[in-house]
C-alpha cells in the first residue's frame, strides 16, 4: 500500500455539516472521498455512455454497499469547529460590501431577526454567542451567518490528509486529487464557491503548482485519470485578482446576482403567469435561469408577493456551473466559473404558483456564453 499526504487549506469558508451541523463545522474522511468520487464520475463519466458501467468503475476504486474500496482516507488536525464566533454580512437593499458572498452563501448565511423570527429558537445559541462579542448592544437584525465553518481567511485549519492506496492505481489517485486541489470545493454552497480549497503534497509529487492554478498541469492529471482533456468541461477565469480571497467571492456574486436579477425574458413571463396571462403551451414557455439549478422561486411585492416555482418532477437539479476561488501567481486570488456541459436535464420541467401549472421548455446552455459576455470579467480558459 502506498501513502498519499497533504496539508490541506481552505481558501474560502467551509460550511461542512457533522452530526449536529448548526452546533459544529467538521470534515471528516467520507466528505473527501465523496469529492474524489463526485469528479472521478464527471470526467470519466464523459466518455463512459452506460451508468453501470461508470457505477462499476467508480465502485472498484471507493466501494459500493456491496464492495469495499481500494482508497482509505485519514484526516488528522484541527478538522472539527463549533460556532464560536458570529459575523454580521452588510447586504442591505440599497447595496452593502457583502451583496456578492450572502448571494453565494444563502442557507448558511440568511436573515435573521433575533426578536421576531419565527425560527429564533433555533438560532438563540448565535444570538448568545454576539452578545459575548458585542454586548446587548448588538444589531438584531440582518444577515447573519447561522452555521459554523472551517477555514477561510484569516482561519487556516491545521489539518493533514492521508490517503492509502494499492501502488497500482497510486497514479491515478494521486492525479485525482491534484484535479479536486486545482477546482474543488466542498461542504454546503460549494458550486458557489465556498469552501474553495487546495491540498500541498508532503512529499515529492510528479505535478507542480498544486496550491496554484496552472492549466498546464491540469491537463496533465486529466489525461492521467481518463487519457484525454474531458470535453465535457469548460473553464472561465475571472480577469480580477486580489490580495483576499472572499474579496474575490464577492465581485464574482456580484456578477452572478447582477446577471440573473429580474433576467428577461424570465422575469415578465412568470409574473404574467401569476397573472393568468400565460397558459400551458405544451413547453413552449422557456424560463432561461433553470439551466443554473432547480427548484427556482420567484416572489413579486408588485403582485403583493404572490409567489411561484420552477420545479422538475424529482425535486432537484444540480447546477452544472460552478465557482471556485483560485491562488494566481504572487499570492493574489481569482475566480474560476467550470461548466460542466452536457448534464442531463430533468424530463419534466414545471411552472407552478400553487393554484395553476404548465409545463416548461428544457433549458439552453446558451445562457452561459451569454453570462461570460454579459459579465465581461470570465476569459475563457483554453485546455485543449
Amino acid at each position: 500500500m502506498e501513502k498519499l499526504e497533504y496539508e490541506i487549506e481552505f481558501i474560502t469558508p467551509a460550511f461542512i455539516g457533522g452530526a449536529e451541523p448548526n452546533k459544529y463545522a467538521e470534515l471528516r474522511p467520507a466528505s473527501f472521498v465523496g469529492l474524489l468520487r463526485y469528479w472521478f464520475r464527471v470526467i470519466v463519466g464523459a466518455y463512459v455512455q452506460k451508468p453501470e458501467e461508470l457505477f462499476k468503475l467508480e465502485s472498484e476504486l471507493f466501494g459500493s454497499q456491496d464492495r469495499a474500496g481500494k482508497v482509505w482516507v485519514r484526516i488528522k488536525g484541527n478538522v472539527k469547529k463549533e460556532l464560536s464566533n458570529c459575523v454580521r454580512w452588510e447586504a442591505w437593499k440599497d447595496g452593502g460590501k457583502d451583496w456578492g458572498k450572502v448571494y453565494m452563501g444563502y442557507g448558511n448565511i440568511i436573515y435573521v431577526n433575533f426578536r421576531a423570527h419565527k425560527n429564533r429558537e433555533k438560532y438563540k445559541n448565535l444570538l448568545k454567542k454576539c452578545r459575548e462579542q458585542e454586548g446587548n448592544h448588538i444589531i438584531r437584525s440582518g444577515n447573519f451567518s447561522v452555521r459554523p465553518w472551517l477555514g477561510g481567511e484569516n482561519n487556516k485549519p491545521q489539518a493533514s490528509l492521508e490517503v492509502i492506496v494499492p501502488e497500482a492505481i497510486k497514479e491515478t489517485i494521486e492525479a485525482l486529487a491534484f484535479i479536486v486541489s486545482q477546482i474543488g470545493c466542498i461542504g454546503s454552497r460549494s458550486r458557489r464557491g465556498w469552501g474553495s480549497l487546495c491540498l500541498i503534497p508532503k512529499y515529492k509529487s510528479p505535478f507542480k503548482n498544486w496550491d496554484v492554478w496552472d492549466a498546464e498541469e491540469l491537463k496533465k492529471a486529466f489525461k492521467v485519470v481518463c487519457g484525454r482533456i474531458p470535453e465535457n468541461l469548460e473553464f472561465y477565469r475571472m480577469d480580477y485578482r486580489q490580495s483576499q480571497p472572499m474579496k474575490v467571492l464577492e465581485e464574482a456574486g456580484k456578477l452572478f446576482r447582477d446577471f440573473r436579477q429580474r433576467m428577461q425574458p424570465d422575469y415578465e413571463t412568470v409574473k404574467s403567469f401569476i397573472s393568468g396571462d400565460i397558459k400551458d403551451e405544451g413547453g413552449k414557455v422557456e424560463i432561461k435561469r433553470a439551466y443554473f439549478g432547480l427548484p427556482l422561486r420567484f416572489r413579486f411585492s408588485s403582485l403583493n408577493g404572490k409567489e411561484a416555482e420552477v420545479n422538475t418532477d424529482t425535486g432537484r437539479f444540480a447546477s452544472p456551473i460552478r465557482f471556485k476561488v483560485i491562488r494566481a501567481k504572487n499570492n493574489l486570488y481569482s475566480c474560476l466559473l467550470i461548466h460542466i456541459k452536457n448534464q442531463s436535464l430533468p424530463d419534466q420541467i414545471t411552472l407552478s404558483d400553487g393554484n395553476n401549472q404548465i409545463q416548461v421548455h428544457k433549458p439552453s446552455p446558451d445562457i452561459v456564453d451569454e453570462f461570460i459576455r454579459r459579465s465581461a470579467k470570465f476569459v475563457r480558459e483554453d485546455l485543449s
